[in-house]
């Protein structure tokens, strides 16, 4: 979700931005680590392990034919396994695919939507949002959505 928040935001693609913010927040990361990320990815308050990761879906978003080896080889270094890499460019890539359809289609923000979502997520206490962010990976309709997408068998 932070990767999917992440690129829309890089790509202004405000509908996605603002699910993907909220859902992101659903899982515990911060509102405002998603316009940081934005804004200067290199200042944004975000876990080191994530850094190299983020680097990528920056560079395969805004500039593909600059992505080198070192780009993947940066993630592995981070302690990450070499399906960290291919799921990262699958989301980069669904993500920049989506956002190029809702912009072209011209599809609202829904701000005040995801204003009252938001407001909802923030209610439920951090650790519990933290905690979703390990248990629902595993669960049925998680797996479905990652076969869907091809990143998971």
């Amino acid at each position: 979700e932070l990767i999917a928040a992440y690129v829309s935001g890089l790509n202004r693609c405000e509908f996605c931005y603002n699910a993907h913010t909220v859902y992101a927040e659903s899982y515990g990361f911060p509102f405002e680590l998603c316009e940081a990320l934005v804004q200067d990815p290199d200042s944004a308050p975000v876990e080191d392990r994530l850094r190299p990761v983020l680097a990528y879906a920056r560079v395969l978003t805004q500039e593909p034919a600059a992505v080198e080896p070192r780009h993947a080889q940066a993630i592995l270094d981070a302690g990450w396994p070499e399906q960290a890499v291919m799921d990262t460019a699958m989301v980069v890539a669904l993500f920049n695919f989506m956002n190029r359809i809702v912009i072209g289609l011209g599809v609202a923000p829904h701000d005040e939507h995801y204003a009252r979502r938001r407001e909802a997520v923030q209610r439920r206490p951090l650790q519990d949002r933290t905690a979703a962010n390990e248990t629902d990976i595993g669960t049925k309709p998680y797996q479905a959505y990652g076969r869907q997408i091809g990143i998971v068998k």
